[in-house]
């Protein structure tokens, strides 16, 4: 009885060093959460692009489907949703101007403007809570692609639309700075 006891005693310590190293080994990694995150769900603005961060939990997930998948295509469809609503503010802001410049044909161009705007757009992060399992959706539509999908859109004549574009830059800054009170 006396040897069991000293192999015991040697082997005990070893023993919960192991396994406390293996129950750190098995913890998931949790990664830092990103900037445009913190932010929630919205629209903001730099520079080079319009960015929209759309939000699904789990919750929004039927039961019988598989969750992640469910909430990754919720969360990019709230990110779209997100920038569509605002697309719809400028455009709403491009035809006024047009309007007011005498052409009222514009009207029914801006549907077929804000489908094309929105096919240039793309997910472009991802980002799972560790910890509520919520799905969050970065959306980015680039400035040039914006501005190329309304003048490939645009049938007009070249002065109309230099004046458009012009008119749109001065309306996306105008937006822009409106965003950043957002940050």
């Amino acid at each position: 009885m006396h040897r069991c006891s000293t192999a015991w005693r040697a082997v005990a310590p070893l023993l919960v060093v192991g396994l406390s190293l293996s129950a750190c080994v098995t913890r998931p990694v949790q990664q830092a959460e990103p900037h445009w995150v913190r932010r929630g769900e919205g629209v903001f603005w730099d520079q080079a692009a319009l960015y929209a961060v759309g939000v699904s939990n789990v919750g929004d997930a039927p039961t019988d489907a598989r969750p992640s998948n469910v909430l990754k295509r919720e969360a990019d469809q709230r990110s779209r949703v997100q920038i569509a609503t605002t697309l719809i503010s400028y455009l709403n802001q491009l035809v006024k101007y047009a309007a007011e410049a005498g052409d009222t044909a514009v009207t029914e161009e801006m549907q077929a403007i804000h489908s094309a705007i929105l096919a240039e757009g793309v997910v472009v992060h991802r980002w799972i809570d560790p910890f509520s399992q919520a799905v969050y959706a970065l959306f980015r539509i680039d400035r040039r692609r914006i501005h190329g999908a309304m003048m490939a859109m645009w049938q007009r004549d070249e002065a109309s639309r230099r004046r458009l574009a012009a008119q749109a830059d001065v309306i996306f800054e105008r937006l822009r700075r409106q965003g950043e009170a957002w940050r």
